[in-house]
Parts: structure tokens; sequence; C-alpha cells
């Protein structure tokens, strides 16, 4: 294997090396760039905090069923299922 390799390397063409890329350079921003980013997120802040200082709106309060009502629920629920049961014997 040692000498398919050697012969395998002795006949492929010298392979010139890759030329090496050249370092990136660091982008920058500009005073505007900055003033524009700099703009934007108090303006999104801002949006945020007049939400959270927004009054709540109380929700509208849910009607209460009265006792008597509750009472002729009760009622009317008990003869529904005495009947049920009633016809099942």
């Amino acid at each position: 294997m040692r000498l398919l390799g050697a012969v395998v390397a002795i006949e492929a063409p010298a392979a010139s090396p890759a030329p090496a890329a050249a370092p990136r350079k660091k982008g920058t921003i500009t005073a505007a760039g900055i003033a524009r980013i700099k703009a934007a997120q108090k303006a999104r802040w801002a949006k945020i905090k007049a939400a959270k200082n927004a009054k709540v709106v109380a929700a509208p309060k849910k009607w209460k069923i009265s006792a008597a009502g509750m009472a002729r629920i009760r009622a009317a629920s008990k003869a529904y299922w005495a009947k049920k049961k009633a016809a099942q014997k």
C-alpha cells in the first residue's frame, strides 16, 4: 500500500497550492447608520412603555344569577333526572 501511494504521488502532477484568501475586512457603520438604529430602538421602547402605561379598561361585569333563579334551576334539574330514572325502571 505504501508503495502504491508513493507511485501515485510521483505520477500526479504537482498541483499549485490554492491562493490564500485575503482576510475579510470588518464592516463599519456610519454615524448616520448608528443614528437610525438608535432612533428605531428608541421608538420600539417608547411603544412598549406606552402600552405598559395605558389604562387597563375594566371588563364589563358578568351577570350573576339570583338565589331564586338557582333554586328554580336545581328544582328543574331534579325533576328531569327523576323522570329519566323513572323511565329506565
